[in-house]
């Protein structure tokens, strides 16, 4: 049997291939879980701490991003603040970067923050700079449960890589 048609899985002798493949659904997978799970969990966890203020608003819009596959969209609702006699101004409505599609979700919550109001906002004791409306877990965290598959993906296949014994010529 040639070794070109050998399946990757028992490819033991030159594994590269494999490697590649495997470690970059386990690197990138596991970039993404960061990004939209674990670090908006802790930011939500260590906001639980975070001082409540007064806070005015002071615009909100939904924010159109262009993408290859489709419109995507994100919340932008900038509010001011007071800390310690200082002025801050913050644009982060929750912990969650980026933004994804369903802009009727998103102007709903720019419907909740008129120009004008006054609510309140949660400050971070160690950094006045960073402040939220809302500490509660995102709604589109969800998307990195979905990100979960891609380093499974990874490290299954290294699995079958390495357990998988060769097969016999």
């Amino acid at each position: 049997m040639a070794f070109s048609n050998q399946p990757l899985s028992i490819r033991r002798g030159n594994p590269v291939l494999g490697v590649i493949l495997f470690g970059g659904f386990t690197l990138m997978g596991s970039a993404l879980v960061y990004a939209l799970l674990v670090h908006p969990v802790l930011r939500v966890w260590a906001a639980r701490s975070w001082h409540q203020t007064d806070c005015r608003i002071v615009s909100g819009q939904v924010v159109y991003h262009s993408g290859n596959k489709g419109p995507t969209y994100s919340v932008e609702i900038v509010f001011n603040y007071h800390v310690g006699g200082q002025h801050y101004q913050s644009r982060h409505y929750d912990f969650m970067e980026g933004s994804t599609s369903g802009y009727d979700d998103k102007q709903a919550v720019v419907d909740r923050y008129p120009r004008g109001m006054r609510t309140v906002c949660y400050v971070n004791p160690s950094d006045p700079t960073d402040a939220v409306l809302d500490r509660d877990y995102p709604h589109d965290m969800w998307f990195g449960f979905v990100a979960l598959i891609f380093p499974l993906i990874g490290i299954g296949g290294f699995a079958c890589m390495w357990l998988k014994p060769p097969a016999s010529s």
